[in-house]
């Protein structure tokens, strides 16, 4: 499957997973430190960075589905319902 039929924007995903990597790194901050640094981050965006990724994980599992149905072509018989025979 390609990007476009997943729905996938590179740059998009790109920014999700960096803002993903800093949050991971926050987490691992000293907490017996001084300076301590967390960026806070919006509801919003934050609900719909995981809106995004997870339209994109089930445009991959429909893919996945759509591929992997038997076809008479691939040498079984199809029954209405969609199951081999």
């Amino acid at each position: 499957m390609d990007r476009p039929t997943c729905g996938i924007n590179p740059k998009k995903v790109g920014d999700i997973f960096r803002i993903r990597n800093q949050i991971i790194h926050e987490l691992d901050m000293n907490t017996a430190g001084k300076k301590r640094k967390r960026y806070l981050r919006k509801q919003y965006d934050m609900v719909a960075s995981a809106d995004t990724l997870l339209g994109i994980a089930e445009a991959l599992l429909a893919g996945v589905a759509r591929a992997s149905k038997p076809t008479a072509s691939r040498g079984g018989a199809v029954e209405a319902d969609g199951g081999e025979e």
